[in-house]
């Protein structure tokens, strides 16, 4: 046996030579598991993303909700403001006295410089002034901005997450319908 391919085993009959034909196969296991793990790691993460994402949307819709109850209507906000922190029509201006914060504006599953604009999601201007109880349950509010465009990845694991009037959250894999419809 050659020396520089064993290694030692300790065990119950004291110190043994392993030999390479033995150690090989254990270190292409062992790189087989960390490779598992980390795989596991990144869709683990993606997943945590896509629930903040969610949980975005949520105080979204609940921050709608009460701008309807004290203004009788929903807000008049732009499909995407030219300066999301200061626009007049931007939903982070407009939604601010119901604590909607660009750490709420942005999806956490977007690229870095999208989020550095502050706000990465887009409205359904046609909602402009409607109610949310007239508006069927299909019809979207929010949606991220990488729906847009095909070109663009969904930052969900290939999914898009998207706000409905009904208060439904739905993961899929095309961006809602409509969107190409839009009034700015």
């Amino acid at each position: 046996m050659n020396p520089r391919h064993a290694i030692l085993e300790i065990g119950s009959h004291g110190v043994r030579r392993m030999t390479g034909a033995i150690r090989n196969p254990l270190l292409a296991l062992l790189a087989v598991v960390v490779l598992l793990a980390s795989a596991g790691y990144a869709v683990f993460r993606a997943e945590q993303r896509a629930r903040q994402c969610m949980q975005h949307l949520r105080h979204i819709y609940l921050a709608l909700e009460m701008y309807e109850l004290d203004h009788g209507a929903l807000p008049h906000m732009a499909f995407y403001p030219d300066d999301a922190w200061h626009s007049a029509d931007s939903m982070l201006v407009v939604l601010d006295p119901y604590a909607i914060t660009s750490e709420i504006g942005t999806c956490p599953g977007d690229h870095e410089v999208v989020r550095a604009h502050g706000l990465s999601y887009i409205w359904n201007a046609n909602l402009n002034g409607a109610l949310l109880h007239e508006q069927d349950r299909d019809t979207w509010l929010v949606t991220g901005l990488n729906a847009l465009s095909e070109q663009v990845p969904a930052p969900h694991l290939g999914r898009h997450i998207t706000l409905y009037a009904d208060g439904r959250i739905v993961r899929s894999r095309k961006p809602p319908r409509g969107l190409t419809e839009i009034r700015p």
